[in-house]
């Protein structure tokens, strides 16, 4: 049995995620874990007895991997996401042992609801280019709390603790960029919280979900062949 801790806004609506994975939305059950606690668990039976614990609450930003995106574009057509950008190594373990996988799999769960919203608080080529977030806020109230996470490491001040440095501020190499593209790091993603961003749109708006797809074909066909 898998739990996963959710709002209760948006239980039912992952119902259709669930049913995606082969997940026996019969055996679903929702209940409060005690009576201060916002969020509800819900406990369901997962197929091939694969279990995942799965927990969607907002936390502070503590681990963000940074990466490259690969181009052109068109040479990484249908890779999984971690062939698509090319993964800093990080140099601690939380980064290591499975937890881009997990991160990958609470996303798959989701997948439905993510989008991408457009940040106009954080910007670049004076204004004009957006920031772009790849997430599933469960409230607008969440995401300006995101938003403010963000905001706070692009000022680079050390406003909470990271494990990593992230490359987001603008002290750093990466910026400015006057084509648009930083020249290091341009992908970044909160592997607790399964927040991604980047400030290029392109990759932003559609690759990146065509990306995620492919990652989790990759790990679906790996977990039927143990």
């Amino acid at each position: 049995m898998s739990k996963l801790k959710i709002s209760k806004r948006v239980a039912n609506e992952r119902v259709s995620a669930y049913t995606s994975l082969g997940w026996n939305t019969e055996d679903m059950r929702l209940f409060p874990e005690s009576p201060t606690e916002k969020a509800v668990s819900v406990t369901v039976k997962t197929a091939n007895n694969h279990d995942e614990d799965i927990w969607c609450e907002l936390k502070n930003p503590y681990l963000i991997q940074r990466a490259k995106i690969r181009r052109p574009f068109h040479e990484h057509e249908g890779d999984k996401l971690t062939s698509a950008v090319s993964l800093d190594y990080m140099g601690a373990a939380e980064f290591e042992f499975g937890a881009l996988p997990q991160s990958l799999r609470r996303i798959q769960v989701q997948f439905a609801l993510f989008t991408v919203i457009k940040v106009p608080e954080i910007t670049i080529l004076e204004g004009k280019n957006p920031l772009r977030v790849y997430a599933n806020f469960d409230s607008d109230a969440e995401r300006d709390k995101y938003v403010q996470y963000l905001l706070a490491m692009r000022r680079g001040n050390n406003e909470f603790y990271l494990h990593e440095a992230t490359y987001f501020d603008t002290k750093s190499h990466n910026f400015p960029v006057p084509d648009g593209i930083p020249e290091g790091t341009d992908f970044w993603w909160d592997i607790r919280n399964d927040v991604m961003w980047s400030f290029d749109h392109k990759f932003m708006e559609g690759r990146l979900q065509k990306h995620l797809q492919a990652s989790f074909a990759y790990m679906n066909e790996m977990a039927d062949a143990r």
